[in-house]
């Protein structure tokens, strides 16, 4: 005997033809849908979005200008994502040289010149005193 619950459902093997007259008509209106809706797409300009455009617009000016500057190494040069990191890496540290060489320069002079201004410095609080 059984007493339990039975969880199945019975499934006629026929549909109909009313049913089946639907089903065909549903199917053409999907297909009426999906080319209007294709042909739609295709007709719109839409414009091509670079990933470094899309990565770049939510990052802080001066990121965003670095994203740029390897998305154009990447371009210009056609090198792999690696390498276009490489050779920005360089070209930055190449325009930043004179700068660092200036900077050493005036580093220097202050050295040079500490012993001297601590003299002053000394005078200065002196004559206040």
């Amino acid at each position: 005997m059984n007493y339990g619950l039975n969880f199945s459902r019975n499934m006629s093997t026929s549909i109909g033809e009313a049913a089946a007259e639907k089903i065909d008509y549903i199917t053409d209106v999907a297909d009426v849908l999906t080319d209007h809706t294709v042909e739609a797409v295709v007709t719109q300009a839409a414009p091509v979005v670079n990933e470094v455009a899309v990565a770049a617009a939510d990052s802080f000016l001066p990121v965003a200008a670095l994203q740029y500057l390897i998305d154009y190494v990447h371009t210009f040069t056609g090198f792999n994502w690696w390498a276009s990191i490489v050779v920005t890496t360089i070209l930055i540290r190449w325009v930043t040289v004179p700068l660092m060489i200036n900077q050493l320069k005036a580093t220097s002079k202050f050295t040079l010149l500490r012993p001297r201004l601590e003299e002053i410095k000394e005078e200065m609080e002196s004559r206040v005193k």
